[in-house]
């Protein structure tokens, strides 16, 4: 009987032991800019618009391209990524992500935005920047404008959210049907440079890469 108390203890002494280790080790200059990036975002009493009418928000997409790539007409790994992202989207009040799908090799090659309305892809670029074993990539950008506009100062906050939303909803969708989710790292900005996306208003927050799709 007095084994537990005593085990109960050491536990609370080594987890506050090792709590006090990580708060002497984080510099401090680092949790101050976090702390102040973090605060600076979060408004007092700010007032936030939503899409309140039941009106589906419209997606994100690019103005130009050079072809479209019908629902119907691509194979049924890439249709079925494209069905979950615009499910994911249509669940939403109102939009701050811009999804771009990349497709390396085979006769789909190239980098396209996502017409849900339309219910196509749109390429606008030919040639992606090459990534190794990886056939497809879906990344998932934050629209910093959008996001400002609904959301004012948490715009950064609750687009990061959202982002992460999506991309749950997706990888479980891989996860279901037995998509390779590719674990591997590209730097955001000369990524997002190649992919042809304005870096001062489209923040690249999640990668996705799956192999063996095409």
């Amino acid at each position: 009987m007095l084994i537990i108390p005593i085990i109960g203890k050491c536990v609370i002494a080594m987890n506050s032991y090792r709590a006090m280790l990580q708060r002497y080790n984080a510099p401090s200059h680092e949790v101050n800019r976090i702390l102040k990036f973090h605060q600076a975002g979060v408004g007092v009493f700010e007032a936030v618009t939503y899409n309140e009418n039941g009106a589906t928000p419209e997606s994100l997409k690019s103005d130009v391209f050079t072809s479209k790539l019908h629902r119907c007409d691509i194979t049924e790994q890439i249709g079925s990524l494209f069905d979950i992202v615009k499910h994911s989207f249509y669940s939403l009040l109102t939009i701050t992500t811009l999804p771009i799908i990349t497709i390396w090799g085979g006769e789909y090659r190239g980098c396209y935005s996502l017409d849900f309305e339309g219910n196509c892809l749109l390429k606008y670029a030919e040639y992606p920047p090459s990534v190794d074993s990886v056939d497809m990539c879906l990344s998932l950008f934050l629209d910093i404008e959008s996001s400002v506009l609904v959301y004012g100062r948490r715009a950064y906050m609750e687009g990061i959210l959202q982002v992460g939303m999506l991309a749950q909803q997706v990888l479980e969708h891989c996860e279901k049907n037995q998509m390779t989710v590719v674990d591997t790292f590209v730097h955001p900005q000369p990524f997002t440079h190649s992919l042809g996306i304005n870096l001062r208003k489209q923040l690249l927050i999640k990668n996705i890469f799956l192999g063996d799709v095409i």
